[in-house]
């Protein structure tokens, strides 16, 4: 069960969007971008109104919106990139795919898993 991004660390990166202002929309883009997304080994998160909404298999504590919230000072409209090393590789407040995978393939751990 992940009830906090650090039970990720390692496994996946993460893409954490809070409170987007046309969830519908986004939530499209993401499910178009699934297979790029999936090859970079990618999870994301939209928390709404206190849900969250993800394409992990995995289940969902109660307390990860609330935790992930306060352990990165996110705030409304705001997207995150959170690298394998649990670290935030970028923040904006829009989500731009083909920018989030040149920054992700610039990554060196993402051009060692090109090369495997």
């Amino acid at each position: 069960m992940i009830s906090d991004l650090d039970d990720l660390r390692w496994q996946h990166r993460i893409l954490l969007i809070n409170e987007p202002q046309d969830t519908d929309a986004l939530l499209a883009l993401l499910s178009a971008g699934a297979a790029a997304l999936e090859e970079r080994r990618l999870i994301w998160f939209v928390l709404q109104g206190g849900t969250v909404q993800t394409n992990s298999v995995q289940a969902l504590g109660n307390d990860l919106a609330t935790n992930a919230q306060l352990q990165l000072d996110v705030g409304p409209n705001e997207v995150l990139l959170i690298g394998l090393d649990g670290g935030v590789k970028a923040r904006g407040s829009e989500l731009d795919l083909d920018a989030l995978y040149a920054l992700i393939d610039a990554m060196p751990m993402r051009r060692a898993e090109q090369r495997e």
